[in-house]
């Protein structure tokens, strides 16, 4: 079985590569874990293994030794039964003779011997992955998985067993700076290292004077493979064309690091089918002909926390969780930027993590504490932006202003001030060199924190006509874009030009998530007139898509802004919106009437008549239904008054609208059908923000006198609006009044979808739900399921509606939710539950009556429920 000139250990590494090849070349850790029953009897690892298949060690335990044989032949045996190993007592010989030789040095057989030996070994140039590698199993999984042989292949010809893999063109991994691909590439060399025993070569591609010619790597790697320097032509093509022959037939592995283009790569790559070439790149390297591209993204949070303890230390990591995960944040979750605060944490023994946290929170940034050695995350991204030619460069750095994490192709041309096909090669790029990646949304792009932040550092270095036109640019495109689309949702008398709304919606599903980033940015640089202004477009914008929380916050700022400058036609324009927010989200009159109260205090009436209307009809709203009929009619009054100085005859709908709320209170619904489609004409031209409330009226209003068709009309006309405009905030009760209106017309499989989807959008929110309106939604629901008795189902819906009348603060509401509940569990079987439901019930609204909370409908409702557990407790068990 011998190689001549081959050592003993050699000829060890040999067979037991061959005999991995038989067991169908298992991933290492299948041979490192098999479980309790099966466990090594001495500890086993990847590298060990690796040095056993490549002779780089000679197994020292004969346990171990003869667990992995054992493993492996019946492994080859399950996959080619026909198939013969040697005997194990052949195997532990061949191990002591290897020992024995490596203890005693090479055989008598003097320098020619040594030279053959020298000659026949494969080079093992490999450098060992980090032994802190950790995560990057599905990226590994991934990887080997083109190389592993289908059993059904081996079994029917036992030499496919010796192909090294089912694919031989090049593996690219290619991924931003920092993100570990070095290292994962060498974790996948150790994994395949046995399925090429004629070598392994390995080259870093990046010196530290720039890229590394090929035809000196190509002179090196000959080298190895045991060309004489005298021999090396010196025509680079002859150098190539030598490579490739020498390479041919052999079973080698070849690692090429940081390459920076393909004519790079292309002279290095073997001209057989028998080698494999795995490359990393900060490229994808699109010309390289026929090679396998592999994008490596960012670790994910667990794995960066565990990157992190690994190299800093479990213990003194677990002693403060929250800020090692703050710390993981700060560092983009990017595998180098990770090692490097790692490596300064395990070093600084005095350090908490939070006083690495703070440092990295810091004025100075977190490029200045991201460097230790020669270990450094700005110089590494430097290296990327070096490459770029002039006019990628100045892109780049003018990124540094964009206020989030994404950014469209039209504020890129915006900043530099080019036409989009220009601005489009220029961002291609950028993703080229990973500098950029694309977004979810066509036509957007993401860039990491770090590499923004970069950015903005060699923006501020630049001259100042490099800086200051871009922070200008940025800010006056978005404050465009932002009335624009402010305009497409608002009413009509805040319009100065009409929008396009499908231009204003697509801007809008493009920038929603740098709105308030952008008001944070405009704040931290001191802009309050721009903060003050674009915080209330924001807000309107936010709210008109459900955005919640993103609107309270916008108005926060807005408002202080706005303070500062002292400017209280601003501040009242704000707490217009904060008071509609209040009324509308937060379920708080008294806050509502508090901000409406104030901004009229504050505005200039006369300047701003229209905002001035819709104040004083809030108020008259307030009023009213605190049953303070007075107040109600002066501010009314005001209303129409402050509605006439506008000189627009559409500004008087406001208040016609608040009449024909009035009417509907009363149940004058006739009239009220009547004053509002003398309107009809005038509401239908406004924008949607206020054709909708309009139309929701009028539908009501035909639902309570039944000309139900009409209302499914309105209803449906409603749902087109708001779809057309991207507009969410009103599209649930739209769907629960829709419902309604189909159900009364019999439609029931029209209501019950309409009513699906109204809790559908609610769910998708991206903000605490609107309670009131989700428990009215599953209420419904939950009637339907209970009528085509699934009476599980509708207890479900019921409770869920109970519960989010309670959140809504409806307990009348949620004690009929729980009364429906009830007779539900009681329907399925279940009296003990409505017995406990109805009895919770009757609790609440005893509560509310204490509490002189309308005390004659919570004693009428409690009555109901107390007759039917008095109905319950009489009620005679069933038979059997």
């Amino acid at each position: 079985m011998g190689t001549p000139g081959a050592s003993a250990a050699q000829e060890l590494a040999a067979a037991l590569s061959r005999l991995y090849r038989d067991a169908g070349s298992p991933p290492y850790r299948v041979l490192v874990d098999q479980g309790e029953a099966q466990r090594p009897p001495v500890k086993l690892n990847d590298a060990t293994l690796s040095d056993w298949f490549n002779g780089a060690a000679v197994p020292a335990s004969p346990k171990a030794f003869t667990f992995l044989v054992t493993h492996l032949q019946a492994r080859a045996v399950r996959l080619a039964p026909g198939r013969n190993s040697p005997h194990l007592d052949w195997w532990n010989q061949q191990r002591r003779k290897a020992q024995q030789q490596r203890r005693s040095g090479p055989a008598a057989g003097g320098e020619a011997d040594r030279s053959a030996s020298s000659l026949s070994a494969p080079p093992r140039q490999l450098p060992a992955p980090p032994s802190d590698f950790t995560g990057r199993r599905r990226d590994l999984d991934e990887l080997i998985a083109p190389f592993a042989l289908p059993e059904a292949s081996s079994r029917a010809d036992p030499d496919m067993a010796l192909c090294p893999a089912p694919c031989h063109s090049p593996v690219v991994i290619y991924g931003l700076p920092g993100v570990g691909k070095s290292a994962l590439a060498l974790r996948l060399a150790r994994e395949l290292i046995p399925r090429y025993p004629d070598g392994q070569l390995y080259a870093a591609l990046r010196g530290e004077d720039g890229p590394v010619h090929p035809d000196v790597v190509l002179g090196q790697f000959l080298r190895a493979l045991g060309t004489a320097p005298n021999d090396l032509p010196s025509d680079p093509a002859e150098l190539a064309a030598l490579y490739r022959s020498t390479l041919a037939g052999r079973r080698v592995l070849v690692v090429l690091d940081d390459a920076r283009s393909e004519q790079q790569i292309r002279p290095l790559l073997p001209g057989g089918s028998t080698c494999l070439t795995v490359v990393t790149s900060r490229s994808a390297l699109p010309a390289l002909a026929s090679a396998t591209s592999y994008p490596l993204d960012l670790l994910d949070a667990d794995e960066s926390l565990e990157l992190f303890s690994l190299i800093g230390g479990a213990e003194r990591v677990a002693a403060d969780l929250a800020s090692a995960e703050f710390v993981v944040q700060m560092c983009g979750q990017l595998p180098l930027a990770l090692r490097i605060a790692a490596a300064r944490f395990r070093a600084r023994t005095d350090w908490t993590i939070a006083n690495l946290a703070e440092r990295l929170a810091g004025v100075r940034g977190r490029l200045p504490e991201l460097r230790v050695g020669d270990l450094d995350v700005r110089g590494s991204f430097e290296l990327s932006y070096q490459d770029l030619p002039d006019e990628a460069r100045r892109l780049f750095r003018r990124l540094g202003v964009t206020p989030g994490a994404v950014f469209s192709a039209g504020l890129a041309a915006e900043l530099i001030g080019q036409p989009a096909p220009d601005t489009d090669e220029l961002i291609e790029r950028l993703i080229l060199d990973q500098l950029v990646q694309p977004a979810e949304v066509p036509g957007t792009y993401r860039m990491h924190s770090l590499l923004r932040e970069l950015a903005g550092e060699l923006l501020n270095a630049a001259p100042e006509s490099d800086g200051n036109p871009a922070l200008t640019s940025m800010l006056t495109w978005y404050a465009t874009n932002l009335h624009i689309a402010d305009i497409a949702v608002s009413p009509k008398e805040r319009a100065s030009a009409e929008a396009d709304p499908e231009a204003a919606r697509a801007w809008l599903d493009t920038e929603e998530a740098n709105l308030l980033p952008l008001l944070g940015y405009s704040n931290a640089l001191g802009l309050d007139d721009y903060t003050a202004n674009a915080a209330r477009e924001v807000a309107v914008v936010v709210k008109s898509r459900s955005r919640v929380e993103e609107c309270r916050y916008a108005l926060n700022l807005g408002l202080d802004a706005a303070e500062r400058i002292d400017n209280g036609n601003l501040q009242a324009l704000l707490l217009f919106e904060l008071g509609e927010f209040q009324l509308m989200w937060e379920f708080d009159e008294t806050a509502a009437e508090e901000s409406y109260t104030k901004a009229v205090h504050l505005l200039d009436s006369h300047k701003f008549p229209a905002l001035a209307s819709r104040l004083h009809v809030r108020l008259a709203h307030m009023h009213r239904s605190a049953g303070r009929t007075k107040e109600s009619e002066r501010e009314l009054s005001a209303s129409v008054t402050a509605a006439a100085a506008t000189g627009d005859p559409d500004a008087e709908l406001v208040p016609r609208l608040f009449e024909a709320e009035g009417l509907i209170d009363q149940g004058e619904y006739r009239k009220a059908i009547r004053l509002l489609k003398l309107n009809i004409e005038a509401w239908s031209q406004q924008n949607v923000m206020v054709e909708v409330p309009w139309r929701m009226v009028l539908a009501r209003a035909y639902l309570n006198v039944e000309r139900y068709a009409a209302a499914t009309a309105q209803l449906e006309r409603c749902r087109e609006l708001s779809d057309a405009h991207g507009i969410r905030i009103f599209m649930p009760e739209v769907l629960w009044l829709l419902g309604r209106a189909l159900r009364a017309r019999g439609l029931r499989a029209r209501a019950e979808n309409a009513w699906e989807q109204g809790l559908r959008l609610i769910d998708e929110y991206p903000a605490p739900p609107n309670h009131g309106m989700f428990a009215r939604l599953a209420h419904e629901r939950a009637a339907s399921h209970k009528e085509s008795g699934e009476y599980a189902r509708a207890e479900e819906l019921f409770a869920m509606a109970a519960d989010h009348f309670g959140l809504a603060k409806q307990p009348f509401n949620r004690s009929g939710a729980r009364d429906r509940q009830a007779q539900a569990a009681l329907v399925a079987g279940d009296p003990a539950k409505a017995a406990s439901l109805w009895r919770a019930a009757v609790e609440e609204l005893s509560i509310l009556e204490g509490a002189g909370e309308q005390p004659e409908r919570a004693v009428a409702a409690r009555e109901v429920l107390e007759r039917r557990l008095a109905s319950l407790k009489n009620r005679r068990p069933s038979p059997g």
